[in-house]
């Protein structure tokens, strides 16, 4: 296999639409609901606000913006401007709290906020008081707006210094396992697994990649350089809600679908009732979780698609390897190199944390005296994910180190229950956490959606386990909910879920 990088160097954001622009001006690059965004509309805007942030605003290399945005041509203006300018982007979540925005603000540093949350902005005028604020667009409360400025004439010239490549992205990571953490990547290492997954699923200028995942997450971003790698075009919405999703999709005649396990499962259920045309996809790219085998399976079966899953994390700028179906990891980046914790000392060799090298890990976490640390073991990441390798030297994940629930001194993972809910006819959604028990250390938690329709009941449902698995993982309480809490990611919330049982 080729290396990525050479077939596909990894170029600027603003490059990207600069040669996108050459190959075909006026076809869209984003198309939402409303309106559709060509190359060179793009282009020129980004070039317009690259303008007013090294003129106006005397943002150079070194300085960092912190952008909070919904999913809007925004996103692509501000991020292509930076980078034109070597600057700094750390990219938060619309939904973030106070408390986080606050430390983000802290950590960061910024010359520069751009929000669509006036109350955030009001939080940087106390926080940040030299620091420039402006909003998104023209609707949001009275200050400018990226929207106004895009709209500023610009005799600036786009250059494509080689740097650009590599300005710094700062992403946070969900916070399902602690703290969210401000990773500093370069913009390159996204770039670079953007390349991969166009190789992968052979995306042309011809597709549509739907993209509902919030564009400021590395998912999004990943979908992002994988559109602009091909000279596609991609779909997305502000706010994500499943009958939108699938009349976008129809609307667009979308090719591609990139999403995580609740895109995937909300859509279905949503096409059972309204019959959206989505015969157009060929191809779809599911990650953030393990998704079920019968939510792919239907998929596939539905629109004559072929889904796919793909492993990474904020750590490494989103994907590292892709597969049919399941998480065994058997395409990879070629420079990404995987083994297993502590391998060689254990009595079964080949299970254990799984670590990984790659060419798009992050420079490191940044910290609050503005250093930037990258922990290492022998040079290889930690990932935080426990997977074994079978006899074919194929490996797959289990489940996450933090995850593990430890019952009676047996060591738990969530997804071995969950797995075999996901058969359960019953079954639309589960998710497997624990709570505090003072005999047993752990017990186990079970909250499940139900399919359209069911009349499954808490005791029909721990019931359903017996005889399928050990009779020590059976939950010790279920819960039917009408949804499950999610992270802006889109990630089950495990935390909330913990929370909400162990309050009861």
């Amino acid at each position: 296999m080729d290396r990525i990088e050479e077939t596909y160097p990894a170029l600027s954001m603003m490059r990207f639409i600069h040669d996108g622009c050459q190959e075909h001006p006026e076809a869209p690059l984003l198309i939402t609901e409303g309106d559709d965004y060509t190359y060179s509309e793009i282009h020129k805007w980004a070039v317009a606000f690259a303008s007013y942030l090294n003129d106006e605003l005397e943002l150079k290399k070194g300085s960092s913006v912190i952008l909070s945005a919904p999913n809007t041509v925004h996103v692509l203006v501000v991020l292509a401007a930076a980078q034109l300018l070597d600057i700094r982007v750390a990219l938060m979540a619309t939904t973030a709290g106070s408390q986080e925005f606050e430390r983000s603000v802290n950590l960061v540093r910024p010359g520069l906020v751009i929000s669509a949350d006036e109350i955030q902005c009001q939080m940087v005028e106390e926080l940040a008081p030299n620091a420039s604020i402006m909003a998104v667009s023209d609707a949001d409360a009275g200050r400018i707006s990226v929207d106004a400025i895009m709209r500023m004439p610009s005799t600036r010239k786009a250059g494509f210094p080689d740097a650009n490549a590599d300005a710094p992205i700062v992403v946070f990571t969900s916070g399902s396992t602690g703290v969210p953490k401000a990773i500093v990547n370069r913009a390159s290492s996204f770039a670079l697994n953007g390349a991969a997954l166009c190789k992968w699923l052979e995306l042309t200028n011809d597709d549509v990649i739907y993209l509902p995942v919030p564009l400021i997450h590395v998912f999004g971003l990943v979908g992002i350089y994988a559109t602009l790698t091909a000279h596609a075009a991609f779909a997305t919405s502000p706010k994500y809600d499943a009958e939108q999703a699938c009349a976008l999709m129809e609307k667009a005649q979308a090719t591609v679908h990139f999403g995580v396990p609740t895109n995937y499962i909300r859509e279905l259920k949503c096409n059972e009732e309204a019959e959206y045309d989505l015969n157009s996809l060929r191809a779809g790219l599911v990650a953030g979780a393990d998704c079920p085998p019968f939510v792919i399976e239907q998929f596939e079966r539905l629109y004559g698609c072929t889904v796919v899953q793909s492993y990474g994390m904020s750590e490494t700028a989103a994907t590292l390897t892709i597969t049919p179906l399941t998480y065994s990891l058997e395409e990879r980046i070629s420079t990404v190199g995987f083994c297993i914790k502590d391998a060689a000392a254990k009595a079964d060799p080949v299970t254990g944390e799984i670590m990984c090298k790659s060419a798009s890990m992050m420079e490191g976490v940044l910290q609050e005296d503005g250093s930037i640390v990258l922990d290492l073991d022998d040079g290889w990441y930690r990932t935080g994910d426990v997977g074994c390798i079978d006899e074919n030297g194929l490996m797959s994940i289990t489940g996450r180190v933090k995850d593990v629930i430890v019952r009676g001194g047996i060591n738990i993972f969530p997804s071995e229950i969950e797995s075999v809910y996901e058969h359960c006819g019953d079954v639309a959604e589960c998710c497997v956490t624990a709570f505090d028990d003072a005999e047993l250390g752990h017990r186990i938690f079970l909250a499940v959606v139900l399919q359209e329709g069911s009349k499954a009941t808490a005791d029909s449902l721990r019931e359903y386990a017996k005889g399928r698995i050990d009779k020590c993982k059976l939950p010790d309480v279920v819960r039917i909910v009408d949804e499950l809490p999610c992270l802006g990611n889109g990630k089950v919330d495990r935390s909330a879920l913990r929370a909400r049982v162990q309050g009861t």
